[in-house]
């Protein structure tokens, strides 16, 4: 599996190491599973993505770094927003960040593919993911892309 690739675990954790984040510890047989599932609606192969993954490696580790900071941004200032009024005993520090899911950078590798095939590939796969907003966030993925 792609993931038990070494490429993809050097990649991942030079990302970790630049991004200043963690992983969980261990990948459960869900996440395999969509794996393979996301992989099949990307219309790709494991052997694209560790191609890809191969031959565009900045590219792959400016992306990952580039969006893990931005959602570390934004999950900050959500962050401050929160109030819960009805639970005064609510303690902040018991919400552990258990970190990215070991599996993250084949998802992030799919964006990447798409977004350099045009802009309805990635509009495509969004969709049938069921991601809210698909064309937005297509927009905003592809804005992450051109920064990085």
């Amino acid at each position: 599996m792609i993931i038990e690739e070494d490429i993809y675990k050097k990649t991942v954790d030079k990302i970790i190491e630049i991004s200043n984040d963690k992983l969980t510890s261990e990948i459960s047989m869900v996440e395999k599973q969509l794996v393979k599932e996301n992989i099949k609606i990307a219309n790709l192969t494991e052997d694209e993505i560790l191609s890809f993954l191969d031959t565009k490696n900045q590219t792959v580790i400016n992306y990952s770094v580039k969006k893990i900071n931005l959602i570390d941004e934004e999950e900050e200032i959500d962050d401050e927003d929160d109030y819960y009024p009805d639970d005064d005993d609510y303690d902040d520090e018991e919400d552990e960040d258990l970190g990215l899911s070991q599996t993250f950078l084949v998802d992030y590798v799919i964006e990447l593919i798409l977004i350099e095939k045009g802009k309805n590939y990635l509009e495509a796969y969004l969709k049938k993911l069921r991601i809210p907003n698909s064309k937005k966030y297509a927009l905003e993925l592809r804005a992450i892309y051109n920064i990085s």
